[in-house]
């Protein structure tokens, strides 16, 4: 509380014009509580389903103006919203069939399912949508385990939680919040 957070934008691959906008109703907190694996529907563990799935929403979700009733997961802990299919060059590699110009962001890097018990899931109900990623997280001494949880709420709330956070996000290390 009281301190003051600065982030420097860059914009990697886009191609102009594109537009920066300060949205002040939506807020960045950031807290240190546990991160708890709620379980539900597996949808991805590196070799039973996708590495980008569509979830239909329990309660309509209020995005940036606009009311979503879906949106895609993908295994990397991105979140898309008005994706467009691309066609061919693009679907020899699954992780780029898709465009999406909104997005939410986890993590910003690579998360790898090659570990028994890597997986995503999900679960949902009218007043929350929990979605858990279980991956190996690429470091300078090897891959580790990690867990992220992302929250979302009716109310427009989006909580991202992670159980290593020294881990995924170590100081002096680029994030790219997408």
């Amino acid at each position: 509380p009281g301190e003051i957070v600065s982030l420097q934008l860059a914009v990697d691959g886009a191609v102009s014009p594109f537009v920066w906008e300060l949205v002040p109703e939506y807020r960045i907190g950031f807290s240190k509580v546990p991160v708890a694996d709620r379980g539900g529907t597996l949808l991805y563990n590196g070799q039973f389903g996708n590495p980008v799935n569509r979830l239909e929403l329990p309660f309509p979700l209020r995005f940036y103006g606009t009311e979503y009733d879906h949106f895609s997961v993908t295994e990397d802990g991105e979140i898309l919203f008005d994706q467009e299919e691309r066609p061919y060059p693009y679907a020899i590699d699954s992780s780029l069939v898709f465009r999406s110009v909104r997005k939410i962001n986890g993590f910003g890097r690579d998360l790898d399912y090659y570990m028994p018990g890597n997986s995503i899931s999900w679960v949902g109900t009218d007043t929350i949508l929990s979605i858990t990623w279980k991956a190996i997280v690429p470091t300078m001494s090897g891959g580790e385990a990690v867990m992220m949880v992302c929250d979302i709420y009716p109310d427009g709330r989006i909580r991202y939680g992670y159980d290593k956070p020294e881990v995924m996000f170590p100081e002096g290390a680029f994030q790219d919040l997408g």
